[in-house]
């Protein structure tokens, strides 16, 4: 009972502490956590049960154990042509917040390969309409030809951890390590009637394990014939990061664009554990900083 209480200790405590002991104790550990705190199932598409895999933004939300995915859901889906994700609201200017999905698990966080976490286009908003900038870390969108900051300029793509093309692409900000959970920026537009594309939202996930088989997205918008919006964050913070199915990845890159390329977002990777070079090329993008 010692050694299960140093340990539930050290989980509860350090969240990504290393663990020595055997799998039966560590089970003993997994229910005693689990009589303490939520567990979040998330099992159904965002079409059919929107509400259910919406969490607030901003927020930190502490949960025992995640799963996300279709085989071990209390409910049976109907929807077997479509993923069940998890996401979070927009960022909204009016209220400088939103577009950040903030969760802290205290065992294991597993995404299987029909499930994902999706914040794309979440971020900093578009530009609308002819000579629009898009929003970014400092002000919202403008009437305007140059970038704002982060935001594209008229027509322009959006930049965040590499500037878009273009002289009026969007700048550069933030740094790789992450110490501020930036969004991405949106994209400018330069035709009335159109609306580029927002920048990527923000994901940080603090675990003991990160069990990602399916797909972490933080990608910008597309801005088809304007500007496209950069891609946001992806903060991951945890003892042992494991990627097994070879279609899994995690992506914080700018949306499609006809004009200028929009610039990637960052991913930061905190673990114990080495990952290797292959996985880091094949299904990270941009290319995380480790450590």
């Amino acid at each position: 009972m010692n050694a299960l209480n140093n340990n539930l200790r050290y989980l509860v405590d350090g969240y990504t502490r290393n663990l020595s002991t055997n799998s039966d104790v560590y089970a003993d550990i997994v229910q005693s956590i689990m009589s303490l705190f939520a567990c979040l199932i998330v099992d159904r598409p965002r079409s059919g049960w929107r509400n259910l895999n919406i969490l607030p933004a901003d927020k930190k939300h502490q949960f025992a154990m995640v799963y996300i995915g279709r085989s071990r859901g209390i409910y049976q889906t109907q929807h077997t042509n479509e993923a069940p994700t998890l996401t979070c609201a927009e960022f909204d200017r009016d209220q400088m917040k939103g577009g950040k999905l903030r969760i802290q698990c205290l065992a294991d966080f597993e995404i299987d390969e029909n499930g994902g976490i999706d914040v794309t286009a979440l971020g900093y908003e578009a530009g609308t309409g002819a000579g629009c900038t898009g929003g970014s870390y400092v002000d919202g969108p403008k009437q305007q030809n140059n970038a704002n900051h982060g935001g594209g300029g008229g027509g322009h793509s959006g930049g965040y951890g590499t500037a878009a093309d273009g002289v009026h692409g969007g700048q550069i900000y933030g740094d790789k390590f992450l110490s501020v959970l930036h969004l991405g920026s949106g994209g400018g537009c330069n035709k009335n009637g159109h609306i580029g594309g927002a920048g990527g939202g923000a994901i940080y996930i603090e675990t003991y394990r990160m069990v990602n088989n399916g797909c972490i997205t933080a990608d910008g918008g597309s801005g088809n014939c304007c500007g496209s919006g950069s891609g946001g964050s992806i903060h991951v913070v945890c003892s042992q990061f494991v990627m097994q199915d070879e279609n899994a990845y995690l992506s914080a890159v700018g949306g499609n664009s006809r004009n200028d390329t929009p610039g990637v977002g960052r991913i930061r990777i905190e673990c114990k554990n080495n990952i290797d070079n292959e996985t880091l090329a094949r299904i990270i993008k941009p290319h995380p900083f480790i450590g």
